[in-house]
């Protein structure tokens, strides 16, 4: 967003429902052996459609908010908050769930944005957030976050030593009662994605057809 990089925005926000599908995929490919290698085939179809149209529908909402901030427009027009609702929804509607830390983080970018605002109409999120940057690296950031990383898991391995929770028959069924639905919420959803995109596309159809 400081450097005003679609793409980059796209592919990170990208990663985060890559990763759920790729756990998805595994599990269905598990249970699908003979058709593994057209099904990964599809994957990589469904991967790229899914970010061209990600970018597509980013760009819409990033390019008038930019504009916005440099024609100096309303103040509502150049809230960020406006802009970072509509990067959390567009995620959501391709089943990008992005993470509590990350929506937390635009939620206080979005207040102090909107009193900066009120104290002057001029402040630029933009130029306010590439001066952050500026005093602060990404790669020394990214060190601190693995530094606390570290810590809660190590807090996390210590719960676990003195945790209670009971590990008897019952439990057990309760875990694969617990992974037959997610597998089968898993399976209904990547038929969905999969049916959907080959109604649109004529090369996923063609990989469905080979696989009947």
């Amino acid at each position: 967003i400081a450097k005003m990089n679609i793409d980059d925005l796209s592919e990170n926000i990208f990663e985060f429902g890559e990763k759920m599908l790729t756990e998805e995929f595994r599990e269905y490919l598990q249970k699908d052996k003979d058709r593994r290698e057209t099904f990964k085939k599809i994957f990589e179809i469904l991967k790229n459609l899914i970010l061209k149209e990600l970018k597509n529908d980013i760009e819409k909402v990033f390019t008038p908010w930019f504009l916005s901030i440099i024609k100096n427009k309303s103040l509502q027009e150049k809230s960020a908050a406006t802009f970072f609702l509509k990067i959390i929804k567009i995620a959501e509607h391709y089943n990008i769930h992005l993470p509590r830390e990350i929506i937390l983080f635009f939620r206080t970018l979005s207040i102090v944005d909107m009193i900066a605002l009120q104290l002057s109409p001029q402040f630029d999120m933009i130029k306010a957030l590439n001066s952050f940057f500026g005093r602060y690296p990404l790669e020394q950031i990214k060190i601190l976050i693995e530094e606390n990383k570290h810590a809660r898991e190590i807090e996390r391995e210590i719960l676990s030593i003195s945790d209670n929770a009971k590990s008897d028959w019952e439990s057990f069924k309760e875990i694969l009662a617990l992974e037959k639905e997610k597998m089968g919420i898993a399976r209904e959803r990547l038929t969905e994605m999969i049916f959907y995109y080959a109604e649109r596309y004529d090369d996923i159809k063609l990989l469905l057809k080979a696989i009947k």
